[in-house]
This record gives structure tokens, C-alpha cells and sequence, in this order.
């Protein structure tokens, strides 16, 4: 029989209920982030960095803190927290920095770039046709959504777009119109 002065508990609840909440919020704002990486000319892979690396580092740390014993199911476990610190750090991490590079330009290198459309189409969301485009801009493909209901983009060949550079030096989209 065990003395209850130098028992443990195995898991400890407190951290694991605000890494839930973490989570949660990690994941809104991913949600944001996406938003965010339509109007950058980020790669993804330095966005896939940002949300993954972090976190596989901090992971290992958190398993100690989290289980003072080794558990149950300790692999499925490990992958249940491995993925949740993916998306709650990662997604807080991946929208902070986009919204400091996104948010925060420098007005004063502005300048306004003519791109010829590469291919057209239409996206659909659930009943929706989406109208959308595609530029290619320092070996990168993007893609940009205009509203519906406006004039057919087969009709335009290049997008002008008003370029700041950001916070990091990623490139930002802050006007975008349809020119002939």
C-alpha cells in the first residue's frame, strides 16, 4: 500500500487541458492563416516549416511534462499529443508570422506589377462557381478568386496588382484588378 504523500498522479491535468485549449484556438487561426497565405506570395514550404518543425521539438518536452508515468496505448498516445501540438502551436506560430509579414509593410516600397494570366477557371463550393485565375510571379504559382456575377475573366490577360514587401520580404497583395 502506497502512501498518499509520495503518490503522483500519472498524467497531468492541468497542462493537458491547455494544450486542448491551445489546440483549438491553433486551429482558428490556421484558418486565418490560410486567408492570409492567398494574399502572400510565401512558398509553402516555408510555411510547412513554420507549422511543423516547432512543434516536432517541443513534442518530446511536453510527453514528460504531460505523463509522469509511462501510460497505457503510450504510442497512440504520442500521436493523439504529437498532433495536437501540430495544430495548436503550429497554426498560432504559422498565423503570427504571417500576419507580421502580411500586416505590417512597408509602404514606401510599393510598386505595381502587370502578370499575364496563366489559366482560368472556376472553383465550386458546394452550389457556387468561383471564379479564379492563376499568375506565375518569381517562379510561383498563385491563384486568385474574384467575386461572381462580374465580367467573364476569359475577356482579361493580365491582373495589375499593387505589390508591398512584408515584414520577412515576402511579397503582399494589396489591390488586385483585371486588365485587358
Amino acid at each position: 500500500m502506497q502512501s498518499l504523500k509520495i503518490y503522483k498522479k500519472p498524467v497531468n491535468h492541468a497542462l493537458a487541458a491547455f494544450l486542448f485549449f491551445v489546440t483549438c484556438i491553433g486551429l482558428v487561426l490556421t484558418a486565418f492563416a490560410v486567408n492570409l497565405y492567398e494574399l502572400t506570395f510565401v512558398p509553402l514550404s516555408v510555411c510547412l516549416l513554420i507549422y511543423l518543425v516547432p512543434t516536432l521539438i517541443i513534442t518530446p518536452l511536453l510527453l514528460r511534462l504531460i505523463f509522469r508515468q509511462r501510460p497505457k496505448y503510450v504510442v497512440w498516445k504520442c500521436f493523439v499529443i504529437t498532433l495536437s501540438n501540430i495544430i495548436g502551436i503550429g497554426g498560432v506560430l504559422l498565423y503570427v508570422f504571417m500576419a507580421v509579414n502580411f500586416y505590417d509593410v512597408d509602404a514606401s516600397r510599393q510598386f505595381t506589377q502587370k502578370l499575364s494570366i496563366v489559366s482560368t477557371g472556376f472553383r465550386k463550393y458546394s452550389s457556387d462557381k468561383i471564379p479564379y485565375a492563376n499568375v506565375r510571379y518569381h517562379n510561383q504559382l498563385k491563384g486568385f478568386e474574384f467575386p461572381t456575377g462580374g465580367p467573364p475573366l476569359a475577356d482579361f490577360n493580365f491582373l495589375q496588382m499593387q505589390i508591398n514587401h512584408g515584414y520577412f520580404d515576402f511579397d503582399v497583395v494589396k489591390d488586385l484588378k483585371l486588365a485587358k
